[in-house]
């Protein structure tokens, strides 16, 4: 296959985690979701990334050859997260961006979502590289966990004030780092060693758990009791996208 069509196919690929967004933030839009209802939904949507990273993308980055190499660049990831979301967070408080929910209002949210969706593109660029098998099953897990979502940052932005048209064009733009991440990702590595890619993995998968326990896991449980049955929904996802995997896979 040429590398344009190749290229092509990573863009539909693309279409199913941008969906996934946009769809949250139409529903966000259309209908009320009680805090309870969007907390279970977090939940779900941590499991199924926890799942991606731990069963899709962990083999590839271990592997024994490139090991450390690749662990030292999930670290990476981790701590890039922590400083771009320390950076929004002081940015948006000098502005005046406070809220009865912490500083900066729901723009560290809006910045955590949006490198997420780049994130998003990026394995779905590199992973197209390496298996248009692992690409789609990539994708299919994004689509379904960007729903909550798009859901929990419209709502933050409904709750700070936004008004319905500016709400519009923040849920536009996010759609746009998804395809920034795709095309970086497949034209940036293409015929490049493989361990590059699996750095470039590796970088994404450290980001992402940090995401998980830095602005997912809190809120989901802004506002909620912990529940057993959200920790059930968790655990539930983890298990199905693994069931669903070994089928597209």
């Amino acid at each position: 296959m040429a590398d344009a069509d190749v290229f092509y196919s990573a863009l539909i690929l693309c279409l199913l985690p941008a969906a996934g967004y946009l769809l949250g933030g139409a529903i966000a839009e259309g209908i009320s979701v009680s805090k309870r209802a969007l907390s279970m939904a977090l939940h779900g949507t941590a499991g199924i990334i926890v799942s991606i990273v731990s069963v899709e993308l962990l083999p590839l980055i271990l592997q024994e050859e490139h090991a450390a190499i690749t662990i030292t660049f999930m670290a990476m990831g981790g701590i890039g997260f922590l400083a771009l979301d320390s950076v929004t967070s002081h940015v948006s408080y000098r502005v005046g961006g406070r809220t009865g929910e912490g500083p900066g209002g729901p723009w560290p949210l809006y910045v955590g979502v949006a490198l997420e969706l780049f994130t998003d593109g990026l394995l779905i660029g590199t992973g197209t590289i390496l298996s248009m098998s692992l690409a789609l099953v990539l994708a299919i897990g994004q689509m379904i966990s960007n729903i909550p979502e798009g859901l929990a940052t419209m709502i933050s932005f409904r709750s700070f004030g936004t008004n319905k048209r500016s709400r519009e064009v923040i849920l536009l733009t996010l759609a746009l780092p998804i395809f920034l991440g795709v095309t970086l990702g497949y034209w940036g590595l293409r015929g490049q060693p493989e361990i590059y890619q699996l750095c470039i993995i590796a970088f994404a998968a450290g980001l992402l758990l940090t995401l998980i326990a830095e602005e997912i896991v809190p809120e989901a449980h802004r506002g909620e009791r912990d529940s057993r049955i959200n920790v059930l929904i968790l655990i539930g996802s983890f298990f199905l996208f693994n069931l669903a995997s070994l089928y597209i896979g």
